[in-house]
């Protein structure tokens, strides 16, 4: 008959603790599912973020892109004009040379006959 008590309370203390560790893996199981509601708003707000960065990171690539291409446009525009204000240097020189050349040769003519 010991072995018989024995035996039921041994079974009623798995029993007991079986229901101990079914009320705390309930208890988890809500804390879990609360944890995931608080959660649930903060991982859309950092997926809306995330979205959001990819797109700003888009629009500064193509920025980037669109400022090197003026800056190229802008140093060819540069050395363009460059190039036509040393030619407009030279035609002017050589305009007045080409002016002056008929006083020259006359001039030079002129101290020939003296």
């Amino acid at each position: 008959m010991t072995n018989q008590k024995d035996e039921n309370l041994t079974q009623n203390e798995t029993r007991t603790q079986d229901t101990d560790l079914e009320n705390m893996l309930e208890n988890a199981k809500k804390e879990a599912d609360e944890a995931q509601a608080d959660f649930g708003p903060l991982l859309n707000k950092i997926k809306e973020l995330e979205t959001q960065l990819q797109e700003k990171e888009e629009i500064a690539k193509n920025s980037q892109i669109a400022y090197l291409n003026l800056k190229a446009d802008f140093d060819i525009l540069q050395r363009q004009t460059q190039q036509k204000i040393e030619t407009a240097d030279r035609d002017a020189v050589l305009k007045v040379v080409k002016d002056l050349l008929p006083f020259i040769e006359n001039l030079r003519k002129s101290l020939l006959n003296l």
